[in-house]
């Protein structure tokens, strides 16, 4: 994989994904900048990014069988994308999240999950929700030795 920043090398992975059978990957921290979808070889690609500066971005990757089933997605911010996808007995929504660290400040924090939970709160009833990706959780271990998420 490169990991150089915006720029992003699948085979790795979707050589990797091809035998285990994941359809659907979160992506996060891309910095591409806009909204949109691409194909790009055998995946569809549903990304949000800012519109001017290269930073934050996340995207969802999926097959294109699983691509076929998209009833629609949208570009909420450039931390949060989420996407329907119709299903046999139920549709399922897939929301795709790269949360701000601890070191933004508290509005901007505020902001995610206000964006976050208005994105799940409009997301149909009866869908099944998932709620993906990088939260940026902190994990301390604490004096008594047990570990903490933060």
């Amino acid at each position: 994989m490169n990991f150089e920043s915006g720029k992003m090398n699948f085979e790795h992975h979707t050589e990797r994904d091809e035998t285990t059978g994941n359809n659907i990957m979160g992506l996060s921290e891309t910095r591409w900048k806009g909204q949109g979808d691409f194909n790009w070889n055998r995946y569809k690609i549903i990304m949000s990014g800012q519109a001017e500066k290269g930073r934050n971005g996340v995207a969802i990757m999926c097959d294109r069988i699983s691509a076929y089933a998209i009833m629609g997605y949208d570009a909420v911010s450039d931390r949060i994308p989420s996407i329907r996808f119709r299903g046999r007995k139920v549709n399922i929504t897939i929301v795709q999240v790269y949360a701000p660290t601890s070191t933004t400040s508290k509005e901007e924090q505020d902001n995610f999950f206000i964006k976050l939970q208005s994105t799940i709160d409009r997301t149909p009833k009866g869908d099944v929700i998932m709620v993906i990706g990088d939260f940026n959780a902190k994990h301390h271990k604490g004096g008594d030795g047990v570990t903490e998420i933060r």
